[in-house]
Formats: C-alpha cells, sequence, structure tokens
C-alpha cells in the first residue's frame, strides 16, 4: 500500500510540476510577445518622426530657397534697392518659415535659419547699398552652412 502512496504522490507531484513550468513558458512566451510589440510601436514612433522630420526640413529648405530668390534676386539682378524690393508673397514664405523653423527639432538648423533670416532683413533695411550687399552676402553664406546641415539631418534620419 505505501507503493501505491508513493506512487500516488509522484504523479500529483508530477503533475503540479508540468502545469508549473507550462505556466512559467507561457508567461514568457506573453513577455516576449509584450515587449517585441512594444519594440515594433517604438520602431513605428521613431520612423513617423524621421518621416516628420525630413519632410518638414525639406519644407523649410524649400521656403528658405524661394524667401531668398523672391527677396534677393529683384536686387541682385535688377540692382534695385533692398528696401523696395519685398514681393508680397515673401511676408507669407516669412510666416511659413517660421512655423517650419518651429517644428525642426534640431537647435543648429533652427539658429542657422533665423540668422539667414536676420541678414536678408538688414540687407533689405540697410540705407547704403554697400551695407546692404555685405549682409546678402552673409546671408549666402549663412544660407551655405544651413543647407550642409540640412544634408547632414538627412544622413543621419535615413
Amino acid at each position: 500500500m505505501s507503493t501505491a502512496v508513493w506512487g500516488f504522490l509522484g504523479v500529483i507531484l508530477g503533475g503540479v510540476l508540468t502545469g508549473a513550468a507550462s505556466l512559467l513558458q507561457a508567461q514568457l512566451v506573453a513577455k516576449r510577445e509584450r515587449e517585441a510589440q512594444q519594440a515594433l510601436r517604438a520602431q513605428k514612433l521613431s520612423d513617423e518622426r524621421a518621416v516628420f522630420q525630413r519632410d518638414t526640413i525639406l519644407a523649410l529648405q524649400s521656403a528658405m530657397t524661394e524667401f531668398w530668390s523672391n527677396v534677393m534676386t529683384v536686387h541682385l539682378e535688377e540692382g534695385q534697392p533692398f528696401a523696395d524690393v519685398l514681393p508680397p508673397q515673401a511676408a507669407e514664405l516669412h510666416w511659413r518659415i517660421n512655423m517650419l523653423r518651429g517644428r525642426v527639432f534640431d537647435d543648429e538648423l533652427r539658429r542657422l535659419v533665423a540668422e539667414v533670416q536676420g541678414e536678408i532683413h538688414r540687407a533689405r533695411m540697410a540705407d547704403d547699398p554697400r551695407v546692404g550687399r555685405q549682409h546678402a552676402l552673409e546671408a549666402e553664406h549663412r544660407s551655405g552652412e544651413m543647407h550642409e546641415r540640412v544634408n547632414a539631418l538627412l544622413r543621419e534620419l535615413f
């Protein structure tokens, strides 16, 4: 009879151990699935953020180029005084640039855009054409730095 009791206890103990092992395995599988889903969500958010930044940076670069063209080309090609050359669409571009600049996460790019805008404004408002040209040249230099920063950011994002 004691053999039967020991056998019965062995079966019960084996069942309990098998059940515990199965439960532990199920918990580990569920944990791995949650971690995989969290990693996928994090990757998706990271990808969406990168796409948002890329699109914003490219739109900002395009708006800056258009702004430069609208404001500076008239003076540089036609020799008109800077203060007289602000086309109507330049004001709208200025506001769009400020909005886009606010969406860019990179502080250096934001700073460069503000510097280019400032130099363009100073060139436009200069009473002396030579001073205006100096500011225009500085704006062009800063614009080149801005385009280089855009290039670097795009390489980092993708």
